[in-house]
């Protein structure tokens, strides 16, 4: 693949974007040959803000969720004839380079052909302490999890990446059916990666590729020496997170026990963050109960 000029589309969701969408969108376009936007209902004002050179507007008449979104944009990917796509969320810009070091890392695989997602190394401009770190098994007890980071060194193995930045097989895609439109939004993520994985295919990260991406409204606090980070979320945002957690925990906590496991200490750590910092605190608590009343009831879509 010639890396002056990847033949990779570039999918990227937008719901009312703000005025830095334009440079953001010119950064992607220039890391990948094509650019897809799918907005998700925004207003006429918002959606005059998606222009540039190649790239292309499929403008959705309502809120039709970040995971059918990224269904219509990579299916029009696919009628393009690309066979990958990186995927981006409206807030996030890649560092020049980033698409060609995660066909790199791809590349560098011991299968290459298994490789279904390639996520880039992240950085939260907004935040002071931001390395990240990926979930993978603990070598010693497959029902625990380690949290590693990939300074210097490719990871392969890892449960899961975030959607944005992901270098993204569209053969793989369509093979294992796309993304779950049932979860709307949250955990589209952690499903999909999670899916490719049961099928017996790799996630991996790339030390080189960096994307610049803004998680939530978090906020900094340092307690007793450590950095706590609330995301302020809105109660509705709770609810999904809430009621997709139950049906993740029931897809996939017998087969990576360790991602289960996480997943609940994050949880418990995410909702403790919450009620300790955040205003609205009683709303969100019953928006957190009510999305896992759903949950168990195995109610998905769009919550109105």
């Amino acid at each position: 693949m010639n890396e002056s000029r990847l033949s990779v589309a570039a999918v990227v969701v937008t719901f009312f974007p703000d005025e830095g969408l334009a440079e953001r969108l010119a950064a992607i376009a220039r890391e990948c040959a094509r650019v897809i936007v799918v907005d998700n209902g925004s207003g006429e004002a918002s959606r005059a803000r998606i222009t540039g050179e190649r790239i292309e507007l499929i403008a959705l008449g309502e809120n039709c969720g970040i995971a059918a979104a990224l269904n219509i944009g990579l299916g029009r990917a696919v009628e393009l004839g690309y066979g990958w796509a990186v995927t981006f969320d409206q807030d996030s810009t890649p560092d020049p380079g980033m698409v060609a070091a995660l066909w790199r890392t791809r590349q560098g695989a011991a299968v290459p052909e298994r490789v279904a997602l390639v996520g880039p190394r992240l950085s939260d401009e907004h935040l002071t302490h931001n390395e990240h770190r990926w979930v993978v098994p603990h070598p010693r007890c497959r029902w625990w999890f380690l949290r590693v980071a990939c300074e210097g060194h490719d990871l392969f193995g890892v449960a899961f990446v975030i959607t944005s930045g992901a270098l993204t097989d569209l053969r793989i895609w369509r093979e294992i059916g796309g993304m779950d439109e049932g979860l709307f939004i949250d955990y589209v993520d952690h499903d999909y990666c999670l899916r490719a994985r049961k099928a017996g295919y790799e996630v991996g990260v790339s030390a080189a590729g960096v994307l610049r991406h803004n998680l939530g409204a978090k906020r900094e606090f340092m307690v007793t020496g450590h950095v706590v980070r609330p995301t302020f979320h809105a109660a509705l945002r709770l609810r999904y997170m809430a009621r997709n957690r139950w049906m993740m925990w029931r897809r996939y906590a017998r087969d990576f026990p360790h991602w289960a496991a996480y997943d609940e200490v994050h949880s418990i750590y995410k909702w403790l963050r919450t009620l300790a910092y955040e205003d609205g605190r009683s709303g969100k608590l019953a928006a957190g109960m009510r999305g896992t009343w759903d949950g168990m009831r195995g109610k998905c879509g769009r919550i109105l």
